[in-house]
């Protein structure tokens, strides 16, 4: 239970990390919204940290996160409407992901709908109340309050549209951090067009209570063309959520390849079933094993039937000396099972394949590299684009490949050349060290970065 108030003389600079899509602890969203708040408590950046989820979060035993938010329920009536609607809607037999398949940045708008509309302004609603809740209640007596979404969308800007007024009447320090991961396009699709957008971008970005922010130098910039005045956007680094640790032993004369992480189909869980058939059993001579986190319970309708593929064919070819090993890990992970599994690869695939990847971040990738584990990712993602630029630098830290067709020869590659790849990612983090600090991230939230002057994720702005 929250309490009303908290003291004036106890807290004078809070952070509340208000994350309305954090529901259980799969995923990434608690391990960030931990690691910024330790990065918050370590440097004194401020001295209170809240984590804020949805009111379905099982906080019995987590004391710094409040299951507060979703006080209208609305993930419990979408829930009990998805089963009318899956039996309205006819099932469609899942189109395999061919051999052939290419990533392309170009990403299909979606018209306008009025659903979406709806939910979205419901929910900006919902938050909108329990931020004037928390700010006119548990923070009304803190002298600074920062409230940081990690995860912005368009529920957030309208829920700023709605607390406009209450925010510039506010007499007391409150400053609202909105981090985009999504190019605009794709943030406003099916609920606002661009020029509507645009103009919210622009008010709210003059408010003194707002900073806005994004991931990558190529959300800053595609950011920066609907921003009003240069420097309105800044580059976050993307910290590693899980730290270098031991490795444990690794089976002799096994390589052991993963796909870890939420199983959907944007990430490329659909692209298995094909390249399944398309894999060796061994790779450089060593006995392949691919370990993949699949998602029985999932409500997607696809991420189901993939699962249900794979199951099938670990039952089918288990023992089989001519087939891979197929090892399902049922999802979701805890985070320590998840770490464990994690760092026990010898190479990862990241096979990314929406066009939101040719600008937005990749935890899983970023966890590889601080792992020394080099992934396979599709050309032009932005995992890709730092491969390439690693490469211009005569370093190795994973693979890009043109098709899926391709994955398996790149598998070949990095088993005969493991210990070269692990040399150079270590090389690549120590040259790039600001692109990932999670000191960094905080000290840009809540200070003056240490040498702001802009760079490859280094605080900088457009």
């Amino acid at each position: 239970m929250v309490s009303p108030s908290l003291s004036p003389t106890g807290v004078q600079r809070a952070l509340c990390i208000v994350d309305p899509t954090l529901t259980g602890e799969g995923g990434h969203s608690l391990a960030y919204d931990r690691l910024l708040a330790e990065a918050a408590r370590s440097f004194g950046h401020v001295d209170h940290v809240e984590i804020f989820a949805d009111r379905t979060f099982r906080a019995e035993k987590r004391a710094d996160v409040h299951a507060a938010l979703g006080l209208l329920r609305l993930d419990g009536l979408k829930a009990r409407l998805r089963p009318v609607w899956e039996k309205l809607r006819p099932a469609r037999p899942i189109e395999p992901v061919p051999l052939d398949f290419r990533f392309t940045a170009t990403d299909p708008w979606e018209p306008l709908r009025m659903w979406s509309y709806v939910g979205k302004r419901l929910r900006a609603l919902d938050l909108a109340w329990s931020l004037y809740r928390l700010l006119n209640g548990r923070y009304s007596r803190v002298v600074d309050v920062h409230m940081v979404f990690q995860n912005a969308g368009m529920e957030e800007v309208f829920c700023l549209e709605i607390l406009r007024g209450f925010l510039d009447a506010w007499t007391r320090a409150v400053t609202i951090h909105l981090v985009f991961r999504h190019i605009p396009e794709r943030t406003c699709s099916r609920v606002a067009g661009m020029a509507r957008f645009a103009a919210l971008l622009k008010r709210q970005g003059a408010l003194r209570h707002v900073r806005m922010y994004t991931d990558t130098e190529e959300l800053t910039a595609s950011f920066a063309s609907l921003a009003p005045a240069p420097g309105q956007f800044q580059t976050l680094p993307v910290p590693s959520l899980i730290q270098k640790t031991s490795v444990p032993d690794r089976k002799n004369g096994t390589f052991r390849l993963g796909m870890l992480g939420p199983s959907r189909m944007e990430k490329g869980f659909g692209c298995l079933p094909v390249l399944l058939g398309a894999l060796p059993a061994k790779a450089a001579g060593r006995t392949l094993e691919l370990v993949v986190q699949t998602g029985a319970g999932t409500p997607d309708r696809e991420t189901r039937a993939v699962t249900a593929i794979l199951e099938k064919h670990a039952e089918r070819t288990a023992g089989d000396p001519g087939a891979v090993t197929l090892r399902l890990l049922p999802g979701p992970l805890d985070a320590g099972t998840y770490a464990s599994c994690f760092a026990g690869l010898d190479g990862a695939l990241v096979l990314h394949s929406s066009p939101k990847y040719a600008a937005s971040s990749s935890g899983i990738f970023v966890e590889a590299l601080h792992l020394g584990i080099p992934s396979i990712v599709f050309a032009g993602t932005w995992m890709g684009k730092r491969i390439r630029q690693a490469a211009e630098e005569g370093l190795s830290i994973g693979r890009c490949v043109d098709t899926l067709g391709e994955a398996p020869a790149a598998i070949e590659r990095i088993a005969a050349e493991q210990t070269l790849f692990s040399k150079d990612i270590a090389e690549y983090l120590a040259r790039h060290a600001r692109r990932f600090d999670p000191d960094l991230l905080a000290a840009t939230l809540f200070g003056n970065p240490p040498g702001a002057s802009g760079g490859e994720n280094g605080a900088g702005t457009c």
